[in-house]
């Protein structure tokens, strides 16, 4: 962006972190008739923030969440079977 083009408050963030040696998850590990959990109603996030910016005007509970998800994470390493996890809201 050039300086002096925002005309609102931009913030930029970023997120670390180490992927443990004995995780080997990921979408390249998936297989036709594998099963998909999904904790949350899809769409939410989406629909959430495109009413916000586009000033559309939908009532009703639209929300986005944040959360940490390390705790479900650590829960999950021990479940043989899991391949592969998204955060849907983010565009996984």
């Amino acid at each position: 962006m050039q300086r002096g083009a925002a005309d609102k408050l931009f913030i930029n963030t970023a997120g670390m972190g180490a992927i443990p040696a004995d995780i080997h998850w990921g979408a390249q590990t998936l297989n036709v008739g594998d099963v998909l959990l999904v904790s949350g109603t899809l769409g939410d996030h989406g629909a959430t923030i495109l009413n916000l910016r586009e000033q559309l005007g939908l009532d009703g509970e639209l929300a986005s969440d944040c959360a940490v998800l390390t705790p479900l994470i650590q829960t999950l390493r021990h479940i043989d079977g899991v391949k592969a996890l998204r955060d849907a809201t983010r565009g996984g």
